[in-house]
């Protein structure tokens, strides 16, 4: 019996681009993570829900891009000590009325 291999991260042959979702074609190349544009929503949360991701990808005309921005609010939910407890989730829009939309979709 053959034991399968798992793939190890640590591979020559992988790369972290290969999980982000432009890459895999799940958003537009010109959208994803880092990408920052004029038009700025902050999250109420840390993160960057999917079902965010997913909003954009079906409703918005322009392009759009999410990143986290430092910020000097803590916020007692988090562990103490942790990077993300300094940071603000940020979802940024090319376009205005793309921004506007999403600001009411998450109220």
């Amino acid at each position: 019996m053959t034991i399968p291999r798992i793939a190890d991260p640590l591979d020559n042959e992988w790369d972290y681009r290969d999980c982000r979702l432009e890459n895999n074609g799940l958003i537009p190349k010109t959208c994803g993570y880092l990408k920052e544009f004029k038009y700025k929503v902050r999250l109420p949360a840390h993160g960057v829900n999917g079902e965010y991701i997913d909003w954009c990808s079906d409703h918005c005309k322009g392009k759009f891009g999410w990143h986290f921005e430092d910020t000097e609010n803590t916020y007692e939910d988090y562990e103490d000590g942790t990077h993300w407890n300094d940071q603000q989730a940020i979802i940024s829009f090319s376009n205005r009325k793309d921004a506007f939309l999403f600001s009411l979709y998450i109220k």
